[in-house]
């Protein structure tokens, strides 16, 4: 109170265009000012959407002359996380192999991130794991990224699933769906593990053709060939440089 003689009790509002944004917490307020005197008024800002806000905090008082004080915030979005890639499709990956792909988690909020942690949920959550986690224990600032790198160590064949989630207390998380398939070895086969040649008149010589099959999922390498007898030979293949999942070559094998 600036004036010279007692106030009455104060009134205290807020008025303005973004009024409903702001409140009026701890007042005290409730009793008349002397000359000279002073009362307090805390005000909350509590933004529902973002950008620039105002309003105007008045108090008003019988008898005396009111004030008013201007009232400007600003709206944030609040910290909240995506990821790229999402989902994670690793390639098909054979028993006994592992696979690793990368994924970068980006704050698109306006505000730091609270501490960060991350986890790894789902049907088949042991034959995922993170092979580098950049992300756990981080702070991101507004835009700011960090990298984890996921491995995938199928557990059995067929198709398996995961989630990774990374999420901070008061932060939007972000789940990447995680998804690979198990897959068998290449394994090479012959038709028969028996082959009988007859008898062949010294000097001749006989030849017999063998199938050999991949059985696997995936392609073999360059199949090669060895016979230790030095009357046994391989005499073509048309094999290749490999033997696709479920296909059949052939060997032309010869006695002299």
């Amino acid at each position: 109170n600036t004036g010279g003689s007692t106030s009455g009790i104060p009134n205290i509002s807020i008025t303005g265009t973004d009024a409903s944004m702001f409140s009026i917490g701890s007042n005290t307020c409730t009793a008349p000012l002397t000359a000279g005197g002073m009362c307090t008024v805390a005000v909350t800002f509590t933004p529902v959407s973002t950008g620039n806000k105002s309003a105007v905090l008045e108090a008003r008082a019988t008898p005396g002359t009111g004030g008013s004080a201007n009232l400007t915030a600003t709206g944030l979005t609040p910290a909240a996380l995506s990821a790229m890639p999402s989902p994670l499709n690793f390639p098909n990956t054979v028993l006994g192999g592992s696979s690793t792909l990368n994924v970068t988690i980006t704050n698109i909020g306006q505000v730091d991130t609270t501490t960060l942690t991350t986890s790894v949920t789902g049907t088949n959550l042991l034959d995922f794991s993170r092979a580098t986690d950049g992300c756990l224990g981080r702070v991101l600032t507004p835009m700011g990224t960090c990298t984890m790198v996921m491995r995938f160590i199928p557990g059995s064949t067929g198709g398996r699933s995961g989630t990774l989630t990374v999420s901070g207390v008061g932060v939007t998380p972000v789940n990447v769906d995680l998804a690979g398939r198990g897959v068998n070895d290449a394994l090479l086969s012959l038709s028969s593990n028996s082959i009988d040649f007859g008898s062949v008149v010294t000097g001749t010589s006989s030849s017999t053709t063998i199938s050999i099959n991949n059985t696997g999922d995936v392609p073999s390498g360059m199949p090669s060939f060895s016979i230790p007898s030095g009357v046994f030979s391989v005499v073509s293949n048309t094999c290749g440089a490999a033997v696709q999942p479920g296909i059949s070559c052939t060997a032309i094998l010869s006695f002299a």
